[in-house]
């Protein structure tokens, strides 16, 4: 039954039920006027009482004014105990069969809207209007239930994928750091992790240990061979350290170091001068041939850039042809390494600057006395107007990549001097001076 079914048939009954009220009320009046009244009357004959039989028409005469207006009176009371009634049992009704429910609807999804716990489901029973409303209600509950099920899942999954991926990141990230401080070959520390451990050492004493003709090894016996020999290199020197907790380094093909952060600079070369020696007498094998290796070490016992002068220790060492050399501030290689960085720069900012000079010498044909050719010579124009002559900076910058930079301004220089002229001229090109930039 629906609600407005209820409803209407809860009106119907009231105002049936107050019409009925009216109407004995009414009755009961009618009845009053129109019954028989029996009255006891004394004889004074016979002195005894008699009944005698009042009908309307005496009652009309003696007491219609009376019986009439208790009759009203009686119906009045009547209709009002009757609608007093019903005005107390209409809103209890009504409480019951449509508030009541309302109530408990209204209740229900502020409490869901407070908590907002989706589980909860609207309990009100029944086939009327309220009763569908809370069933829709509860479907609607039961789908944003689950729905808000499906997201936490797919929440779920994504914190775990972040962390899946957060995990695979710092795994990366260590690899790619282990990968940027380790040597691929040897899976030794290389040069980069070397400055760092320079720098929290106290008083670092580092050797640099380079292989001698390693160029020759890889052509003859080819890379593979030469990797391999670097490893068993490595190898040997981990073991050779290992008693003194010394730390092995590479720090290029053919060139290793040593970092020791105690001792004193004689038990230090000493114990390198050992391990040259152990190198040196140790054949290795090489596809199957018993080889052996030389090798230069260069050491620098200092806090103040050891890397750098470990190095130049190295190049006298191999300069002067001697198995290793400890640095000082006296060695001679210190003031060649100035030199050598003054021409660099100088002839970088020349080249810039275009303060690079061609001139051209001619070549007499000795025996006609005439002019045969000229001859390109290159010079520099220092900033303060001299000139600089190639034997000053050209051995130097040949060993640089500068040199073929140099080269390629002179045959500019060249080309464009001799453009309109019906003359040959010679430059005489080192091998490197081929390698021009395109």
């Amino acid at each position: 039954m629906t609600l407005r079914s209820k409803i209407t048939m809860l009106v119907v009954v009231t105002f049936g039920l107050f019409i009925f009220c009216v109407y004995a009320s009414l009755h009961y009046s009618l009845d009053q006027q129109f019954e028989e009244k029996q009255i006891s009357i004394k004889n004074s004959a016979t002195g005894r009482y008699e009944n005698l039989a009042l009908t309307m028409p005496f009652l009309e005469e003696q007491h219609l004014h009376l019986v009439g207006r208790k009759s009203i009176y009686y119906g009045a009371i009547l209709i009002l105990c009757s609608g007093l009634i019903f005005s107390f049992l209409l809103p209890m009704i009504l409480e019951k069969i449509l508030f009541r429910r309302l109530y408990s609807l209204i209740r229900s999804i502020v409490y869901i809207t407070k908590t907002q716990d989706l589980s909860s489901t609207l309990c009100v029973s029944g086939t009327d209007e309220i009763a569908i409303l809370a069933g829709e209600m509860n479907e609607m509950l039961l789908a944003l239930s689950n729905e808000k099920m499906l997201r936490q899942q797919a929440l779920q999954e994504v914190q775990e994928l972040n962390r899946n991926l957060e995990e695979r990141v710092q795994e990366k990230a260590v690899q790619l750091q282990k990968q940027m401080y380790t040597d691929q070959l040897t899976t030794t520390p290389n040069r980069l992790q070397l400055n760092e451990d320079m720098k929290d050492a106290e008083q670092p004493h580092l050797a640099i240990i380079n292989v001698e003709q390693f160029r020759t090894i890889n052509e003859f016996y080819g890379y593979q061979a030469g990797d391999d020999l670097l490893l068993e290199l490595a190898e040997r020197l981990i073991k050779l350290i290992e008693p003194y907790h010394y730390k092995l380094y590479r720090l290029a093909g053919d060139e290793y170091a040593i970092l020791a952060n105690e001792g004193n600079e004689k038990n230090f070369s000493d114990w390198m001068l050992n391990i040259h020696n152990v190198i040196e007498k140790v054949p290795f094998k090489i596809h199957g041939h018993s080889s052996y290796l030389f090798v230069t070490i260069g050491i620098a016992i200092t806090k103040d850039k050891p890397l750098e002068k470990a190095q130049m220790a190295l190049e006298y060492a191999r300069q002067y042809c001697l198995p290793l050399k400890v640095y000082h501030d006296d060695l001679p290689m210190k003031e060649t390494h100035r030199n050598n960085l003054h021409w660099i720069h100088e002839v970088q900012d020349a080249i810039q600057e275009d303060r690079v000079m061609v001139y051209y010498q001619p070549i007499m044909n000795t025996l006609t006395f005439e002019i045969s050719k000229y001859e390109v010579l290159v010079r520099l124009l220092g900033r303060d107007g001299q000139v600089i002559s190639p034997g000053t900076f050209l051995p130097i910058i040949k060993k640089t990549k500068l040199y073929p930079r140099l080269t390629e301004v002179v045959l500019e220089k060249s080309f464009t001097h001799f453009a309109d002229k019906d003359v040959d001229f010679s430059i005489n090109l080192d091998r490197k001076s081929t390698r021009l930039n395109s």
